[in-house]
């Protein structure tokens, strides 16, 4: 089963509000399925914890592009995904992507993005990254 054959799956149950893959081995994306991230319209959770993928920054800011496009169903989504990719380009991306709040560990890594929709504060999308 491939990335679109999971997300046509996912749109079909209405009442899924979270959808985990911790280390699975039953999975074999043939690159970082980056249109899972797009279902943050419809998520409250979402975990994708897998050894060989790596989303990019830029990734993550297009879907968050598309949600606050939208309105969400949900009035807070957390997704806990790999840690990304972060180029140069990709920090002046996130710059021009306000308002939204990051943390940070003791080394100075990004742990956490938070973003916020234009139509409510409350309804935020924070990327946990592990």
């Amino acid at each position: 089963m491939g990335e679109l054959e999971l997300i046509e799956a996912f749109q079909k149950l209405s009442s899924l509000k979270e959808v985990h893959f911790l280390a699975s081995r039953h999975f074999d994306f043939q690159t970082p399925p980056t249109t899972l991230l797009y279902l943050c319209d419809q998520l409250s959770h979402f975990s994708l914890v897998y050894e060989n993928i790596q989303f990019n920054l830029e990734d993550i800011l297009l879907a968050v592009q598309f949600w606050r496009s939208i309105t969400p169903l949900s009035a807070k989504s957390n997704f806990y995904i790999n840690y990304p990719r972060i180029t140069n380009s990709s920090l002046d991306l996130i710059q021009a992507s306000h308002p939204f709040e990051s943390d940070y560990d003791n080394s100075d890594r990004l742990t956490e993005l938070t973003f916020f929709h234009p139509s409510n504060e409350s309804l935020t999308l924070s990327f946990h990254f592990l």
